[in-house]
């Protein structure tokens, strides 16, 4: 219930690729889909992830629309089991070790579906917000049978996750380094509002939206200095040297300890360029002297 607006980021990896504003009392679940879809750079994510906030009756559906994998993480999957559903009766999966317990509704699926794709083809058209969906539906009566439809095709979707998220050790350990780098790439954030008070400064939606985008600016910019370093030192170091390769391999781009933050910058003035290659050779050096001692 806080006041004020804060940052909703779409990452890949620990790059912002799309950004906007929301009311610090919004739900994130209700802007995934505009946020994955209105992305307009050239890293286009088979996979989406995210934490509980992500999570709702409708984003895994919304998202298969446009060919894309909702993968979320789930804080404590045992008490998700109960929400299993099946095409079946559940009672004909009585021997199974996981049971689902819910049956999906197939006949109102397919009495809707003309409904279905009309929201659908909205979103993909962009004649409507998924946040303005979720908005009407929610106001719509419990009885109201096509919120009703798309949260049975959403079940289908989410069922299928559940039972991959139980089963692969490997999707599980990779959606958990995906939130570590959002959360890297949050701290980031912080650090570079904390130039301004921790605050969006403007007395417009477009001044604040402005300012947003020129922070993402920012943090992408310090990305990109830290991974031509970074990547510089990888190409230099051979073969014969697979420990230190390996390191920083290891090592985040996300970082900010060496740049000032709180500096005095004066764009008017030439100045010379950064000699990046004489960075890397210091740092190669000093990564040199490490392995000796």
């Amino acid at each position: 219930m806080k006041k004020g607006v804060v940052d909703n980021s779409l990452n890949v990896n620990n790059l912002s690729v799309n950004s906007d504003i929301i009311g610090a009392n919004e739900r994130e679940d209700s802007y995934v889909f505009d946020l994955v879809y209105n992305n307009t750079s050239d890293v286009d994510p088979d996979y989406i992830t995210g934490d509980m906030h992500t999570i709702n009756k409708l984003n895994y559906a919304l998202l298969d629309a446009i060919n894309k994998d909702f993968i979320p993480n789930y804080k404590n999957i045992q008490h998700k089991i109960g929400s299993l559903c099946c095409f079946k009766k559940p009672n004909d999966y009585s021997e199974c070790f996981i049971k689902p317990t819910n049956g999906i509704n197939k006949e109102l699926i397919i009495e809707n579906w003309d409904g279905i794709q009309h929201i659908l083809a909205s979103l993909v058209l962009q004649d409507t917000t998924q946040s303005i969906i979720v908005k009407k539906l929610n106001s719509t009566s419990g009885k109201n049978k096509l919120k009703h439809a798309l949260w049975e095709y959403n079940s289908i979707f989410m069922s299928l996750h559940m039972l991959d998220y139980i089963d692969d050790t490997e999707m599980r350990s990779n959606i958990r380094k995906t939130l570590n780098r959002i959360e890297e790439y949050h701290q980031l954030r912080r650090a570079i509002a904390n130039v301004h008070g921790g605050k969006f400064r403007g007395l417009s939606t477009i001044e604040i939206r402005v300012r947003n985008q020129c922070a993402r600016l920012i943090s992408n910019c310090l990305l990109l200095y830290n991974a031509i370093i970074l990547s510089g030192l990888l190409k230099n170091f051979n073969e014969k040297q697979p420990d230190t390769k390996e390191k920083i391999k290891n090592i985040s781009p996300i970082a900010w300890f060496h740049i000032n933050m709180n500096g005095r910058y004066d764009f008017r003035r030439r100045v010379q360029k950064i000699e990046i290659s004489e960075m890397i050779s210091i740092l190669q050096n000093e990564l040199n002297s490490e392995k000796q001692n």
